[in-house]
């Protein structure tokens, strides 16, 4: 059974600094069709590509430097079209609490059932909106330049009102066309017309 909506071709990363569970779990999911990535620590996680992609996220708890809870607030506050799923031997009810205040999707205690993990992360991928599978793929940054673009700016112009510089626009531009899969701003004006 796979989740109803495929989003950026089903991804799923699984952020644990115990090696075993990251194989365990990469090796679970791969075999039923999920596109895997996995990373030891939150910040090898936000410095990578993959960060601002719509995806479901599986991560401990208990992490050295950032924490399962901080992923939390970033995907929150960066408002990251992200299902997270917080993983943990330690499930106090006071970490429970925080997980669900910080916008978790669910919380799972260690030892997990397979087959119960399975099934919230394809219940996680099919609670996704459909808009998800366009705007939800952007980075809230080129989220603020696919709409300037819509309203006719020029690259400099969205350079001089974001106080970055063209050139920036020009690579958050790049990555928007790849990710909506355009090649031009008349498709991506053409595209919003539809929606």
């Amino acid at each position: 059974m796979h989740p109803k909506h495929k989003i950026d071709n089903q991804l799923l990363i699984i952020i644990d600094d115990d090696v075993s569970i990251r194989d365990s779990l990469s090796l679970l999911f791969s075999q039923r069709g999920f596109n895997v990535l996995t990373f030891q620590s939150v910040e090898s996680f936000l410095s990578s590509s993959s960060y601002g992609s719509a995806c479901c996220a599986i991560i401990d708890l208990n992490l050295d430097g950032l924490t399962g809870i901080d992923a939390l607030q970033i995907i929150k506050n960066e408002r990251l079209p992200m299902k997270t799923i917080l993983i943990s031997a330690f499930g106090t009810p006071k970490f429970v609490r925080e997980a669900f205040i910080s916008d978790a999707f669910d919380f799972i205690e260690k030892p997990y059932n397979p087959n119960e993990l399975i099934e919230v992360v394809e219940r996680a991928f099919a609670n996704f909106p459909e808009r998800s599978l366009t705007e939800g793929l952007l980075t809230k940054r080129e989220e603020e330049i696919r709409t300037l673009l819509l309203k006719g700016l020029h690259s400099k112009e969205i350079a001089k009102k974001l106080g970055i510089s063209p050139r920036t626009v020009e690579a958050h531009k790049s990555k928007i066309f790849e990710k909506l899969k355009i090649n031009s701003t008349l498709e991506l004006l053409a595209n919003s017309s539809l929606h």
